[in-house]
């Protein structure tokens, strides 16, 4: 409830934002497992849309619930060719749009795949898959 009262207290300030779950390699305590990060991300997405709050991702898990469109982690992201975001490093390679880098930056290869979409439309939903789902 926290949480949700100081998000309420940014909306009277005009902010909005995005929040990410905590990733701590040296302390996993301080981590939400993925039932219960699933749990947050429902709950708060339905708040947000309650109170017309706009706090990545749970705006984004609106969109795409009423169909008005997602960003590219909601949308069968290629994590090896990203469309959303070209980044041009000081050497001048090209690599992707870095979301997903934790300690290596990965180049830009040069054919997308849907192999992620692919697999997570054949994987059942109890095994956090998307086969049958409406979205």
């Amino acid at each position: 409830q926290l949480t949700k009262d100081w998000l309420l207290q940014l909306k009277d300030l005009g902010i909005g934002g995005r929040l990410n779950p905590c990733a701590c390699d040296q302390d996993p305590r301080f981590e939400l497992s993925l039932d219960e990060l699933t749990e947050v991300y429902k709950d708060l997405t339905r708040f947000c849309m309650e109170h017309g709050l706009h706090w990545a991702p749970m705006s984004e898990l609106a969109a795409k619930i009423d169909g008005s469109g997602a960003v590219c982690a909601f949308m069968g992201c290629d994590i090896f060719h990203t469309k959303s975001a070209t980044v041009i490093l000081g050497d001048g390679a090209i690599t992707n749009c870095m979301r997903t880098n934790q300690g290596d930056i990965i180049l830009r290869h040069p054919s997308k795949y849907s192999t992620r979409d692919d697999l997570l439309q054949a994987i059942p939903q109890e095994y956090y898959g998307c086969k049958d789902c409406e979205y």
